[in-house]
C-alpha cells in the first residue's frame, strides 16, 4: 500500500477544476468529497447501498451515489466513476481500480506516477 498526492485537473458532466488528488493503491475503489462532487457532477443514486471501512480499519462510510469523471495525465487520458462520500480526508482519492484498469504505476521512491505504460486502448467484447 501507497500513496502520492498530486494537484490535477478533474472534468465532470458540470465542468472542470484543479484538485488535490490522492492516488492510493490501498484503496479498493475511488472516491470523491461531496461538496466537489455536487460542483462537478449529477450524482447517481447506487442501486443498492455500499458502505466501506476507512484506513483507520473502523470507520464505516456509505456512500450516497456515484460520479463519473475524466482527468488527463501528461499523455494518458483517465475515465473513471467515483463513491461520492460526505466526510473524506481529501477531495479527491484514486484507488486501485483505476490504477489496475489504466496499469499506472506508484514510484514511492520518488514520489512521482509512472505513466509509461498507460493503457490507452481498450477491446469493447
Amino acid at each position: 500500500m501507497g500513496r502520492i498526492t498530486k494537484q490535477i485537473e478533474i472534468e465532470g458532466s458540470k465542468g472542470s477544476k484543479v484538485v488535490e488528488v490522492l492516488f492510493d493503491s490501498g484503496a479498493e475503489d475511488s472516491f470523491i468529497r461531496r461538496d466537489l462532487a455536487d460542483e462537478f457532477c449529477d450524482i447517481t443514486p447506487p442501486r443498492r447501498p455500499a458502505e466501506f471501512t476507512l484506513g483507520d480499519g473502523e470507520t464505516i462510510v456509505m456512500p450516497m451515489g456515484l460520479c463519473a469523471l475524466t482527468a488527463e495525465l501528461e499523455e494518458c487520458g483517465i475515465g473513471w466513476t467515483a463513491w461520492v462520500v460526505e466526510h473524506l480526508s481529501r477531495e479527491v482519492i484514486i484507488g486501485a481500480d483505476v490504477l489496475q484498469k489504466y496499469n499506472i504505476k506508484l514510484d514511492f521512491q520518488h514520489h512521482t506516477i509512472d505513466l509509461s505504460q498507460c493503457r490507452r486502448k481498450f477491446e469493447l467484447i
